[in-house]
């Protein structure tokens, strides 16, 4: 009989060591572990909720506008100085007129452009794109709702470009695959190996030229003084 107990409560310290164990794989793999509750979802998010054809841009000066109220609030969120905002926002501005000289009205390329621009916000360790500040707003989501209303804005204009639906134009990156150039701190590599597969709450920006994709992994890696570390990953769509 002390021997079944002996038996006994040495599988019971083997199945704990076991589940402790399933939980760590769960969490370096960046999977949740079993029994925890299930974090934000698109069904879920004010971002849903906002989204909808009429909020798009219908002019250049909207698009503009929606660019100075997200940089606005996206510098009050990070205790950045406003007069860096509105420096970057005119900047933004600048580049637009003059790489768009014969679309000043095309709002859909306008807010494409604007959101591809390398131009950066100073006034924090990491200089900032345009690019981050929105997925920061959509990350942010219904905590930070002055940055939400315009990145929803400018991610319905940026839809009506990029995404097409039922148009019948086949522009599927080849074998599915494209690539994505950028940097990472050294704590979070253990995260990506092959095969993962993971959700992005906001845009995750590829190229299908792989040389395109270090063009932007060298200009970050420079952005961050080499602090961080330099990556390409390689994508693959389904």
């Amino acid at each position: 009989q002390q021997a079944l107990v002996a038996n006994t409560a040495q599988a019971e310290r083997m199945q704990a060591e076991i589940d402790r164990l399933t939980a760590a794989v769960a969490l370096h793999r960046g999977a949740p572990a079993q029994g925890d509750p299930p974090g934000p979802t698109l069904a879920t998010s004010a971002f849903l909720a906002h989204y909808a054809p009429a909020t798009m841009a219908a002019t250049p000066t909207d698009v503009r506008a929606a660019v100075r109220a997200l940089v606005g609030a996206y510098c009050a969120h990070a205790g950045i100085n406003p007069a860096a905002g509105d420096v970057f926002a005119t900047m933004l501005e600048n580049e637009g007129i003059a790489l768009l000289p014969d679309n000043l009205d095309d709002v859909h390329r306008l807010a494409q452009q604007l959101w591809s621009s390398a131009i950066v916000l100073r006034g924090t360790a990491a200089p900032r794109e345009l690019s981050f500040i929105l997925n920061e707003a959509l990350r942010q989501d219904r905590a930070n709702e002055a940055m939400l209303r315009p990145a929803v804005q400018l991610v319905c204009t940026l839809n009506r470009l990029c995404v097409t639906r039922l148009t019948g134009i086949d522009d599927f990156p080849p074998d599915g695959r494209c690539f994505r150039g950028a940097v990472l701190p050294a704590e979070h590599l253990a995260f990506f190996y092959p095969g993962q597969r993971y959700r992005v709450p906001g845009f995750l920006a590829t190229s299908r030229r792989e040389v395109k994709a270090t063009e932007f992994m060298d200009r970050a890696f420079q952005a961050h003084g080499g602090r961080v570390c330099a990556v390409l990953w390689r994508v693959q769509l389904h």
